[in-house]
């Protein structure tokens, strides 16, 4: 959560992002030219009808897949602007009370359209944050060039901050020492890619965060943030010691801090909808190599395994470093859960994606949840749709959305060779199989399991 409080200049403390959720507070958008300082800033009064909407996600497809992330989107409508803000960069602002000394970030983006009506004094805009250059950079060269600089391997840490710096994008400040997390020391050998391969942004950095057993989004300052999703509720995790396996990683206990509690005031009623299930903890991991084979298993009787398939950090790994680059996921996502729902509450920008919430429903009964997916619209009136999806179990073969995607491509390979042991079925379904089939596409509310 964003803290937004303002000093006085007669030493009172003001909170601005608890006013937010108060009636009649005078509220101000300011987009401003980032590449371009002597343009004038777009206003309330260049808005039509309080057109404005920005919408974040820390999963693509609102439900919980480590190692994902998702380009902000900001849409506005102006009139009386004659020039395009096609490719420009802007910086979106929110002020109080006419206060244009303390302002609240809500995001750096470039203009990718911009939609003259057709009696042509209104345009259409829409912008998308660093993110989206992320997802469509095309990093084969840079990769070349910087296995150039490695020995056999390097360890993670570098490799992420050396990613970053040649998108020229800023990790917040507490994440760039290189061994910030745990699993930042394990190790990446160098043919984990192959020569001539073409890689994106988007496989290199999926295969980090699910690395990390995170996920990741640019926050308003335009910087990006590595993510832990949902809580540890009934406390699973474990201390080190000489009897626990593995004893020689940090495993740190993790409590469940919400970071607002929604009473019944702060959210439209009608509009709460949530599951009567939780999301459940994974109890395991499993890690497929490219070909669907399984190379490793933390736990072989887990019920509710998450599976790692394709992640090119685990390529060239000896066992050992499998094991451990395992091992490590684990640790973190052992005992996260959460509870799809769908709301509309007060807007509230200080509330991030990926904060644990807690919803007190009409029977006083509190939902601990999880944002993973808000659209904030409008300005003097500003309403927050949020949106968190999931199904109960992980499934047996589910994973984030890079690699689904990229298993369903071979599969795709699979059909039009001629493979598969008879072809493959798609089937539709409310819930996975007790014992899926071989060969079957399950799709599942919105997912793509692969048995």
């Amino acid at each position: 959560m964003h803290e937004w409080k303002v000093q006085t200049t007669s030493g009172e403390v003001l909170d601005y992002g608890a006013m937010l959720w108060e009636d009649g507070i005078s509220k101000q958008i300011y987009i401003v030219f980032l590449d371009d300082e002597e343009r004038d800033p777009i206003t309330n009064d260049n808005i039509v009808h309080e057109k404005f909407a920005l919408t974040q996600s820390v999963c693509r497809n609102g439900f919980l897949a480590y190692g994902d992330f998702s380009a902000a989107k900001v849409e506005f409508t102006v009139a009386g602007i004659d020039e395009s803000l096609l490719g420009h960069t802007v910086g979106v602002y929110l002020g109080i009370e006419e206060d244009t000394d303390h302002l609240l970030p809500l995001g750096v983006f470039t203009i990718y359209e911009d939609t003259l009506s057709t009696d042509r004094t209104q345009r259409d805009c829409v912008g998308y944050d660093y993110m989206y250059d992320v997802i469509n950079t095309d990093m084969t060269e840079w990769l070349a060039a910087y296995k150039q600089t490695m020995g056999s391997s390097t360890i993670l840490g570098y490799f992420r901050n050396a990613f970053f710096d040649a998108l020229g994008i800023d990790q917040r400040s507490e994440f760039l020492n290189p061994t910030y997390f745990n699993a930042d020391t394990t190790s990446v050998y160098k043919d984990f890619i192959p020569d001539g391969q073409q890689v994106t942004g988007d496989t290199i950095l999926h295969s980090i965060l699910e690395a990390l057993g995170m996920v990741g989004y640019m926050d308003n300052n335009g910087e990006f943030v590595y993510k832990y999703v949902g809580g540890n509720k009934d406390s699973k995790y474990v201390y080190p010691g000489s009897s626990t396996y593995p004893y020689y990683y940090n495993i740190y206990p993790v409590g469940r801090t919400p970071s607002m509690t929604y009473t019944r005031s702060m959210y439209r009623e009608k509009s709460l909808e949530w599951a009567d299930y939780e999301v459940l903890a994974p109890d395991g991991v499993i890690v497929r190599d490219g070909n669907g084979a399984i190379i490793y298993v933390t736990n072989n009787q887990a019920t509710n395994p998450y599976t790692v398939s394709a992640n090119v950090i685990f390529n060239e790994s000896p066992a050992w470093s499998v094991q451990e680059k395992a091992e490590k996921i684990f640790n973190v996502i052992q005992g996260r859960k959460y509870r799809p729902f769908e709301m509309d509450a007060i807007g509230n920008p200080c509330i991030e994606v990926g904060d644990s919430i807690d919803i007190i429903n009409k029977y006083g009964d509190v939902i601990e949840t999880v944002v993973m997916e808000r659209r904030l619209t409008g300005i003097q009136t500003m309403v927050d749709e949020f949106t968190t999806k999931g199904t109960r179990y992980f499934g047996t073969y589910y994973t984030g959305a890079g690699t689904t995607a990229q298993k369903i491509n071979g599969v795709a390979n699979k059909i039009a060779a001629g493979g598969g042991g008879g072809g493959i079925q798609i089937r539709s379904v409310e819930n996975l199989p007790t014992n899926p089939e071989s060969n079957v596409i399950y799709l599942i509310q919105g997912e793509v399991v692969i048995v």
